[in-house]
């Protein structure tokens, strides 16, 4: 959360440009995008967000854990135990 905030910082207060900003924190242009993307979504002042502590701006950032998110599979997954005996059983073709 340091190098969001930082970036947030460089960028919104200080006025340095997204690649300037990027640079000096060693993160890509991509990243450094993504955040101020992501803070302007979130319509609130910076002065405001950078006084929150660390976990209220990571909910605020990021709303939904990634280990809450399931993946959504619409194909059946094969019998890997059945798979395993019948390559096991010798004159089998691989």
């Amino acid at each position: 959360m340091r190098k969001i905030v930082e970036v947030l910082r460089l960028h919104l207060k200080l006025n340095l440009s997204l690649r300037q900003s990027a640079t000096l924190l060693k993160i890509s242009l991509g990243t450094a995008s993504n955040y101020v993307n992501r803070f302007k979504e979130l319509n609130i002042d910076i002065d405001e967000f950078i006084s929150l502590n660390e976990y209220e701006q990571e909910k605020l950032f990021y709303p939904k854990n990634v280990c809450d998110i399931k993946p959504q599979t619409s194909k059946i997954m094969p019998d890997y135990i059945y798979i395993h005996n019948e390559l096991k059983e010798k004159n089998r073709l691989k």
